[in-house]
């Protein structure tokens, strides 16, 4: 096996205090945000380097396929990248790894919702088999090359699907180098999972369970001090406490302030990128953080969410700190090409808006930002944000129902969401979105009425896609299973064939579980409209466009949706003024405000009104929940027809006879 690229050259006269390694399957594009800061965080003179053996894998086996199984397809339960390092710890029977082919990947739910351009069964099957057997020469190749700068201490993070790669990475590092220090840390080691880790694995001496920049430096200091981890330090796991710590799980001491962490450094990443064949063909992205937590999970987590684990108190850096931080990192980096950035952040501090965005907004910095966001933002929110350069968002729909909202915590209603997307399109900010289904209480009405409504929103960016909800440790579904109605909980099928051990042991290292309802509801039965729904939903999206433009006091509709009644109509008097006034949600009562003061001359009691109101509904030109009302047009101005749009809309137009001079229109 060749591989391309080594992460440097020769062996080095000087040793490394600390080698931080990143495996596969980790994000392949973006840096690690917790190891660069971790490695920011060490005293001046510690002498470490960062090592992307993600880039070398992906150069191995292309990147469409790292990216593929780095997504967890066919389903991020299977665990298949975890799977194709197993056999760098233990040999597998042939009749156990058919065994997994058969029960885990050929029963996957992901493959009925994968997309068209999806590998078939067979295809990735067989892909999968000669990935695997490419991942022990690769294993030796990476501890090669960590092992050529002699490190005192090699420290691993682990999120997604990269425990084993690390683990099977980490034994090899130990036969070859026994008095080189190995320390775990990130989302795969918080709370039992990190303890566990150093209970199933000897050769791991630690494991950190939350934030590390307190606990890495204290960890270097002690071992570059006395040659070995203390067993008394808070939140790090050892084989003397594991056991203690897998009943008794603490967190390592964290930040208060965040201004008081040190900036990030992604020179490593940049460099091992650049210099990779990735580069010719994809961008990266460069992470940034401004703040952790969540403030709306502190007040009501939302019940699925087993995001920031035990660590839910919000903090945000000050808008300075942040301005400063993001413009430097940008300047840094400018020479390499790099503009996109992605926050981590959990959720936007709310108190960004008086402050960092509109500095940032005034700086015109040109830099592309991703932020996570909740939906019930108001239209000048998402304008400030689009200034300041997010162009990209993950809103946490989950659902256009709000009796489901409801069950999930949301703090939001249906219509809110909707008037979200309706928004970001005009605005040109992409949405990314899940609707999320199967939770307990819910009812069939609810499934019914959704894709009731789906077809007058297909011309706003569809859900990624619909699926039944995880059950994630950390998440208030997990804590409190029984008393929602979740019976029999245990870890998914793919971790007995991924670690070895007992039932118990996998439920301490799994974050994934299974679950069957104490009431014995069958949630497929009653979404099975829904999937498909979606599916035909991100098929027609680009030819769909609900657009107005107000002439001479007609309000001109282009409608290239499937649902449209016709694609050109003309609206005047009280229907235009509805529509215009219902571009944010709008009570029945609001509505009727308006009008009255519109139209002085005339009386418009509250029978018309409804009349009217219905007429629009009927045509899908509104979105109503309860007494509220939403229009779904969006201004033709700010969002231009696309070409396939236009092609559409010029074969409705000759099919329908209707003339293509809208100011015939009526």
């Amino acid at each position: 096996m060749v591989l391309a690229n080594p992460i440097h050259g020769a062996p080095r006269t000087d040793r490394l205090d600390c080698a931080f390694v990143t495996m596969p399957f980790g994000p392949l594009s973006q840096p690690s945000i917790g190891l660069s800061l971790i490695r920011a965080s060490l005293p001046d003179g510690i002498r470490s380097r960062i090592f992307y053996a993600t880039i070398r894998f992906a150069e191995l086996i292309g990147a469409r396929w790292y990216d593929l199984i780095a997504e967890g397809f066919p389903n991020t339960t299977d665990l298949a990248g975890e799977w194709i390092f197993r056999g760098c710890l233990t040999a597998d029977e042939p009749a156990r790894v058919e065994q997994y082919v058969r029960e885990v990947l050929a029963s996957s739910s992901g493959w009925a919702c994968a997309s068209d351009d999806a590998p078939s069964f067979e295809h990735f099957v067989e892909r999968l088999r000669e990935i695997r057997a490419l991942a022990p020469t690769f294993v030796e190749h990476c501890a090669d090359d960590v092992l050529s700068d002699r490190p005192r201490i090699v420290a691993f993070t682990s999120v997604f699907q990269q425990n084993v790669a690390s683990i099977a990475l980490a034994r090899r590092i130990k036969l070859r180098a026994p008095d080189t220090v190995v320390v775990f840390g990130g989302a795969n080691c918080e709370g039992s999972m990190g303890a566990e880790l150093v209970c199933q694995y000897p050769w791991i001496d630690a494991a950190v369970s939350g934030e590390g920049e307190i606990a890495f430096p204290a960890i270097v200091k002690n071992v570059l001090t006395h040659g070995r981890v203390p067993d008394d330090m808070q939140g790090v796991a050892t084989p003397a406490n594991g056991r203690r710590l897998v009943a008794a799980p603490q967190n390592a001491p964290a930040y208060r302030n965040l201004d008081d962490l040190p900036r990030v450094e992604y020179s490593d990443f940049v460099d091992q990128f650049s210099t990779s064949s990735l580069a010719r063909e994809r961008s990266a992205t460069l992470l940034f953080e401004t703040s952790r937590g969540c403030w709306w999970g502190e007040r009501n987590h939302c019940t699925f969410c087993g995001l920031n684990g035990t660590s839910m108190a919000y903090r945000a850096k000050s808008a300075q700190r942040a301005l400063d931080e993001l413009l430097d990192m940008t300047a840094r980096y400018a020479a390499s090409g790099i503009t996109r950035v992605a926050a981590v952040d959990n959720i936007l501090s709310m108190g960004y808006f008086r402050d960092f965005l509109p500095a940032l907004a005034a700086r015109d910095s040109g830099v592309e930002l991703f932020y996570e966001v909740k939906a019930n933002l108001r239209k000048e929110q998402l304008r400030l944000m689009r200034k300041a350069g997010i162009v990209s968002i993950q809103p946490g729909i989950e659902s256009l129902s709000t009796t489901v909202l409801t069950l999930m915590r949301k703090g939001v209603r249906a219509i809110q969401n909707v008037q979200l997307l309706k928004w970001c399109k005009e605005l040109r900010i992409t949405a990314s979105w899940n609707i999320l289904f199967g939770f307990p209480g819910e009812q069939p009405a609810d499934y019914a009425a959704m894709a009731a409504a789906i077809p007058a929103l297909m011309h706003l960016r569809p859900p990624v896609g619909a699926a039944k909800i995880r059950l994630d440790r950390f998440s208030p579904n997990f804590d409190d299973a029984e008393r929602v109605g979740l019976r029999d909980v245990r870890p998914y099928p793919a971790y007995s064939y991924v670690y070895d051990g007992d039932e118990q042991s996998f439920a301490n290292l799994a974050y994934f579980f299974t679950y069957r309802y104490a009431d014995g509801r069958d949630v497929d039965s009653y979404t099975a409209q829904l999937v498909p729904l979606v599916a035909r939903w991100k098929a027609e999206y680009e030819s769909s466009e609900f657009m107005w433009i107000d002439e001479g006091g007609v309000l001109r509709l282009i409608d290239t949706r499937p649902s449209a009644v016709s694609p050109v109509a003309g609206l005047r008097g009280l229907a235009r003024a509805v529509m215009l006034l219902c571009d944010s949600a709008r009570s029945f009562d609001e509505i009727s405000e308006h009008v009255t003061r519109q139209f002085p001359d005339r009386r418009v009691d509250g029978d018309e009104l409804r009349a009217a109101l219905a007429a629009l509904e009927k045509r899908n030109y509104l979105f109503r929940e309860g007494n509220l009302y939403l229009s779904l047009a969006i201004e033709q101005g700010t969002y231009p027809l696309s070409s396939v749009s236009v092609k559409r809309f010029s074969e409705r137009v000759a099919a329908a006879r209707m003339p293509r001079d809208l100011s015939a229109v009526g």
